[in-house]
């Protein structure tokens, strides 16, 4: 289990040989829940994993 602080832009993803499972519990500020952002590329993702 990963606890992602609040305002922390972050993203989340699996590989060709690998599983990941997504449950998101969130809390509403006002009418505001989640701002998903853009997805990532597989380029990007490639690139950050080969660090």
């Amino acid at each position: 289990m990963i606890n992602i602080a609040e305002n922390v832009e972050h993203w989340h993803g699996a590989a060709q040989t690998t599983k990941m499972t997504h449950i998101a519990i969130t809390n509403f500020e006002g009418d505001t829940n989640v701002i998903w952002l853009k997805p990532v590329s597989d380029q990007e993702y490639n690139a950050v994993n080969k660090q």
